[in-house]
């Protein structure tokens, strides 16, 4: 699988685990990448009708530090 669909798949795991209940009939859906974008939404949905905000931080610059064998 390729690094983005893992990173995707990952964090709809992480999405079920913590905000099933915004997610309704999609929480019992198998994870699909392609998927994403619509379980964010559905998310966003629900919390923004709650007057609430999801906020997804994306961290992916380890990786940087790793293959450059970087001592900044």
């Amino acid at each position: 699988m390729l690094r983005h669909r893992r990173a995707a798949t990952s964090l709809m795991h992480d999405i079920l685990r913590d905000h099933a209940q915004p997610l309704g009939s999609l929480a019992h859906t198998n994870p699909q990448p392609e998927d994403l974008r619509t379980w964010l939404a559905a998310c966003g949905a629900h919390y923004a009708r709650e007057s609430k905000t999801l906020a997804v931080l994306v961290d992916g610059l380890d990786h940087v530090w790793r293959d450059r064998n970087s001592r900044i």
